[in-house]
């Protein structure tokens, strides 16, 4: 046809589409934000027994089982509403340097269902305890340059309530390169061996503002408890573990424009 173009609108549309002008909308992220306190007491102080314990709830997401075995290896945790009680008030407010009455502020924030390690106790030439098994016995063992930790996970569940999952680990040997299971795969990271005691996992679930306190239940004279919140039987001083749910909000991506 004289004087017409043909156009390729095929090959038009196609170009036009290739490259987008602007990138994908991202969506917001959950993020979690705690305050973490770690109480130091001389043991036997009065300001983490009875008066404490007395005043916290028990409710959580655990089964009786659960609570039995955790009390049986030397763990108990309670719940303290956003007025914490007056025990509380008191254990926090009688800070000082002296290592007998102590209280360490750690404020974090994490993007839900991220992890974080909170060291209960520091790291020990030999530590010697009877961890839980899956056939639900003992066993006792002994670590070498072996720390107490707590792995924290947290997740939000809905508006102003979060999950707190605790696993209950000992670190020990060498610091050296390993390879470590992720949720891409296996990685190599620094690191040392570690014990999870997946037989002791517990979780609540907290109210912004709602804190949960977790410490040594002296209820057996040689228990794991001991360990993670003594460093061992012998220990003059333990340690009390507090958390409390800070702020949950949401991170907004930033947005960065392709340059033509």
């Amino acid at each position: 046809m004289t004087g017409c173009t043909v156009l390729s609108i095929g090959k038009a549309v196609q170009n036009q589409t290739a490259k987008p002008f602007l990138p994908p909308l991202i969506k917001p992220k959950d993020a979690v934000s705690v305050d973490i306190m770690l109480a130091d007491r001389a043991v036997g102080d009065p300001m983490i027994g009875k008066a404490l314990w007395n005043n916290l709830n028990e409710v959580s997401v655990a089964s009786p089982a659960s609570h039995r075995l955790l009390a049986d290896n030397g763990f108990q945790y309670g719940l303290a509403s956003s007025t914490p009680p007056f025990a509380i008030q008191s254990l926090l407010a009688a800070d000082s340097k002296s290592a007998t009455q102590r209280i360490q502020h750690l404020p974090y924030g994490f993007p839900s269902g991220g992890e974080h390690l909170v060291e209960t106790w520091p790291e020990v030439p030999l530590l010697e305890c009877s961890i839980p098994t899956p056939d639900k016995t003992s066993q006792k063992r002994r670590f070498e340059t072996a720390r107490c930790v707590l792995r924290i996970r947290m997740e939000k569940v809905e508006d102003g309530w979060a999950r707190l999952e605790f696993t209950p680990e000992i670190h020990h040997g060498p610091n050296i390169e390993r390879q470590v299971p992720t949720e891409h795969g296996w990685m190599y990271d620094r690191g040392q061996e570690v014990e999870g005691l997946h037989e002791l996992k517990f979780a609540v679930e907290l109210n912004v503002q709602e804190m949960a306190v977790i410490g040594l239940q002296d209820r057996a004279e040689h228990c794991l408890g001991h360990c993670f919140f003594r460093g061992n039987r012998e220990g003059r001083l333990e340690r009390t573990l507090m958390i409390r749910l800070t702020d949950i909000y949401q991170v907004q991506p930033v947005r960065q424009f392709e340059s033509a």
